[in-house]
Formats: structure tokens, sequence, C-alpha cells
């Protein structure tokens, strides 16, 4: 079984380096983005949607954690948008 926890702060810049760069790399890859540009783009849009981490108001990010060995195995990460408002 696994479980949501709150993501905890000493996971926060792990789980931001690896969302960014993953990111950059889906966007590279889908053609949206030149490769040279990728990381900067990325940094770019983290700090846009989450400009305060883990305490950026409406959003709210979790660790997967497995219960047996409570290893986290996955995130889960929430935002909470207005209808319409969506770009």
């Amino acid at each position: 079984m696994t479980r949501l926890v709150p993501m905890r702060n000493a996971a926060y810049p792990r789980f931001l380096d690896e969302a960014v760069t993953g990111y950059a790399r889906d966007n590279v890859a889908a053609g949206r983005w030149p490769a040279d540009e990728a990381l900067e783009l990325s940094r770019d849009e983290f700090s846009r949607l989450l400009p305060a981490g883990l305490e950026t108001a409406d959003h709210r990010i979790y660790e997967i954690e497995d219960e047996a060995g409570g290893h986290v195995v996955g995130f889960v990460w929430l935002a909470f948008v207005p209808k319409g408002t969506m770009k």
C-alpha cells in the first residue's frame, strides 16, 4: 500500500530539480522548445507556477510513500484554479 503525505521541506529542492529537468526534456522532445533554452524556460515556468515553493497558495504537493518501507515512490502536485482561468 501507499499513502500521500504532504511534501517535506527537505524534499522540495530535489523534487524541483527533477521536475524542472524532466519538464525541459519533455518540451524538447515534443518540439516545443529548443534544447539550448529548455532548462531556462522550464525554470521560468516553475518560478511562475510555484513562486513561494511549497507555500504557494492553491497548490499542494504530496509525496507518495510506500507504507511498508517508508520510501518515497513518487509525488502528486495539485493546483486549484477557478474554472476558465487556465491558459
